[in-house]
């Protein structure tokens, strides 16, 4: 999870930099259900809903 501080830089580098691409590692989703006593699929779910809210 992102801190603070840490989001703040981010968007410091990406106001201030051309990017020529960003990277997003898509890590816990199935862990994340698995803790609920869920199935994988709802964690991928979850994970590419987070990420098109980010």
């Amino acid at each position: 999870m992102l801190t603070v501080d840490k989001e703040q830089e981010i968007i410091d580098i990406v106001k201030n930099t051309k990017l020529r691409h960003i990277a997003i590692i898509m890590d816990g989703n199935r862990r994340w259900a698995k803790e609920k006593n869920l199935p994988s699929a709802f964690g991928h779910k979850k994970g590419v809903d987070a990420l098109k809210a980010a």
